[in-house]
């Protein structure tokens, strides 16, 4: 795909970078370098790729490469003529469906067809293989001819990409995050079904970026690092409970009066054995009116510590950005501004790929 018109992209992104200086000047030379000085996406993403992590040392291979792709013929004349993984993957899928989310669901035919500008699906129509939104199709004969003389141009989608991946490039493991792992689990089945090598996989370290500023709020509001993890409205819930009197919690109260409701319940019975439900609804009731003031109580309490209550809402939603990960939701180029290249070495000698540890870098 190539890189026309993302120059306005840029412009607008641009921007909002800030502050000025070298890692601002440096960044947005990168990026400039990698989209509008290369032809397609694929080679503008290795030249970033490298322009970032190359001085750790990296290699770079192109899927596309047609000798790579004839590696994986026999699996996609299988995926065209008998559209094997479908029923596979669906199969584990549903075993897995009970403790992961499913992350990818297969189609008949789990194949693209790459061309100048195009990368589309392709449907077996009768005798007949078609390409969607193009006029290419082929009978079955067509198709092998093309398979065989040009497997450049037929790419596996999702469900065969990481068949391909350990067909052209095998590995001993394979690490990724937590939505990965439970992707790969899908595909474990069709490994064994086409006898490619199936790594092991870990879980890779998840990594919490505390800057200076949150650090300090952090130790001023006398938290600890795991202590943040927590939803937020019980880590108001503990602060208020240390920095108050406690006169608003009534766990005393609740237990006290659930001992006396509890006889109360005993009396009724003797009395009428039907009045035994009667008397564990007025319980429930009970329970939850002074569920309800003691909420009112803990609100009260939270207005007097309105300051630090705004203050934890605004570190939680700085280190955790739409009560998720900041991995999932923020960019690297905001730190990449701040840091510069410092950012990507600290997280790099930080990190133990094997260790199933969170890292904290604050």
């Amino acid at each position: 795909m190539d890189t026309k018109g993302l120059k306005k992209i840029f412009n607008e992104l641009f921007k909002v970078f800030g502050p000025p200086g070298k890692n601002c000047d440096d960044l947005q030379a990168i990026i400039t370098n990698a989209y509008l000085k290369h032809k397609t996406i694929g080679e503008a993403t290795q030249y970033l790729v490298n322009a970032l992590f190359g001085k750790y040392g990296l290699i770079v291979i192109n899927p596309d490469d047609a000798q790579l792709k004839a590696l994986f013929v026999p699996v996609m004349q299988d995926e065209l003529l008998h559209q094997n993984a479908q029923p596979i993957i669906a199969f584990q899928i549903e075993k897995l469906g009970q403790h992961y989310k499913i992350q990818a669901h297969p189609r008949l035919i789990n194949l693209f067809y790459l061309s100048d500008q195009l990368r589309e699906r392709i449907e077996q129509r009768g005798d007949e293989w078609v390409v969607l939104n193009s006029d290419k199709k082929w009978n079955q004969d067509e198709l092998l001819l093309e398979l065989n003389t040009h497997p450049e141009r037929f790419s596996p989608n999702v469900m065969l990409r990481g068949l391909f991946q350990e067909t052209i490039l095998p590995n001993v493991v394979f690490i990724g995050g937590g939505a990965e792992v439970a992707y790969w689990l899908q595909l474990k089945p069709l490994f064994e079904h086409f006898k490619v090598f199936y790594p092991s996989i870990h879980l890779r370290q998840s990594v919490l970026w505390i800057p200076k500023a949150q650090s300090d709020l952090r130790k001023k509001m006398d938290l600890t690092i795991a202590e943040i993890f927590k939803p937020i409205l019980d880590l108001q819930r503990e602060y208020v409970s240390r920095h108050t009197n406690n006169e608003w919690q009534i766990g005393d109260e609740n237990s006290a009066l659930e001992a006396i409701m509890e006889q109360l319940k005993s009396k009724a019975e003797r009395v009428d054995t039907t009045l035994g439900p009667a008397a564990s609804a007025a319980l429930t009731k009970m329970k939850k009116q002074l569920d309800a003031l003691e909420k009112k109580m803990l609100r009260a309490e939270k207005r007097k510590l309105d300051t630090e209550m705004e203050r934890i809402s605004r570190l939680k939603s700085t280190l955790f950005p739409n009560a998720s990960l900041q991995e999932r939701i923020e960019n690297f180029m905001e730190y990449y501004l701040e840091y510069g290249p410092q950012f990507l070495d600290i997280v790099k000698d930080g990190i133990l790929p094997l260790k199933p540890h969170f890292l904290i870098v604050e």
